[in-house]
């Protein structure tokens, strides 16, 4: 929650998606981070888009 303001919703969910993944199977990390920032990005578009709920976006301000 104190990555949501400086780094963006994208960036600091996609982290805790990351790290709650790596905390039940530490096996394949790379497949656990593609798989967080995919959830974090659809998780962003769903509330932006359709819902019109504002988040932070953080660095990723001009990208999305």
């Amino acid at each position: 929650m104190l990555l949501a303001e400086s780094a963006g919703f994208v960036l600091a969910s996609a982290a805790l998606f990351w790290l709650v993944a790596r905390a039940f199977d530490a096996r394949h990390p790379w497949r656990d981070a593609a798989f967080a920032v995919a959830v974090a990005v659809g998780a962003y578009l769903l509330f932006a888009d359709l819902l019109q709920v504002q988040l932070p976006a953080g660095v990723l301000a001009g990208l999305l």
